[in-house]
């Protein structure tokens, strides 16, 4: 994905932390012919790793977990829930957390649309990311059996869905039209026709937010369950499900979609909250600071409520 984007990269075979890695590390770091800047999730094994690297070159991480303190010059946390003040202070280091800094493509903010109604046939997709090792994406299609009125319902599975087979003999069944797009890496380019969105807590529902989509969200883990909270908390998206574990209820799932599809306030003031909450800058503030241009993110360190 990086060399399609025009970057160059390289890998490190080595496992992270070990005595070979930091050798490496300080090999490739000599022989650079620039600043370096190393980028890491966070899935790195444990906190001395990212101190140690930290002392061989520049270092931003990635936070996707319940605030690490990462001993670094950036941490970025790009999850709505996220709180910068969280972290504590520690000597330069910056700290850029929350919805304003949500890591999404350019193309989720150039095809937002004004969606200020609905078709004669809304168009509903089912987004579940690039697994849904449960197929609650099966079980979402057959709930949406029961709503009367006609829908066109876009199926969209990730490249690592494996539930196929189940899913074309709902489709076949469903009383709706049924388009199903099988092995989806890029979901921008079919963002401009969905009126409403079921999808799950993750990244996804970050893209279609951007987009300008309105949502029913659901959480398919344990580490989706604060973004879920999130979305109920700031009504941007309705979620489903019992109690605060957000998992699927598949009772309540079809008069969701139903309210969304027929009450245009409803719609339009989750809409308006979406739009406050994701700019679709995220990415460009996060690279320029990366880059250096802390101007770039002034007033903007704080998340966004």
């Amino acid at each position: 994905m990086l060399g399609a984007k025009g970057f160059a990269y390289d890998v490190m075979s080595d496992e992270a932390g070990s005595e070979s890695d930091q050798r490496g590390w300080q090999q490739y770091l000599r022989r650079a012919e620039a600043p370096v800047t190393v980028v890491l999730d966070s899935r790195v094994p444990d906190l001395s790793y990212v101190s140690t690297l930290n002392h061989l070159c520049d270092v931003v991480c990635i936070d996707d977990e319940q605030y690490r303190d990462f001993d670094c010059r950036l941490v970025v946390n790009p999850n709505p829930w996220a709180r910068p003040e969280r972290y504590g202070a520690q000597s330069g280091r910056t700290v850029l957390a929350g919805p304003a800094y949500a890591l999404v493509d350019r193309a989720f903010l150039d095809g937002r649309r004004a969606r200020s109604s609905v078709g004669d046939v809304p168009v509903v997709a089912i987004t579940m990311g690039g697994e849904d090792p449960d197929n609650v994406t099966a079980h979402t299609l057959a709930a949406m059996a029961s709503l009367t009125r006609p829908l066109h319902v876009k199926v969209i599975q990730g490249p690592a869905f494996l539930g196929q087979r189940r899913v074309r003999a709902l489709a076949e069944a469903s009383p709706h039209q049924v388009t199903v797009v099988e092995g989806c890496t890029d979901l921008a380019p079919l963002i401009p026709d969905i009126d409403i969105a079921i999808c799950s807590a993750s990244t996804t529902s970050y893209e279609l937010a951007t987009a300008g989509v309105a949502m029913i969200v659901v959480a398919l883990a344990d580490h989706q369950i604060p973004v879920a909270r999130y979305f109920r908390d700031t009504g941007s998206a309705v979620t489903v499900g019992r109690g605060d574990s957000f998992t699927s209820d598949w009772s309540a799932l079809s008069p969701a979609v139903s309210r969304l599809v027929e009450d245009g306030d409803a719609r339009q003031a989750m809409l308006a909250r979406i739009r406050q909450l994701f700019d679709g800058r995220g990415a460009f503030h996060v690279s320029m600071t990366i880059l250096g241009h802390e101007h770039a993110t002034a007033g903007l360190v704080a998340s966004r409520d």
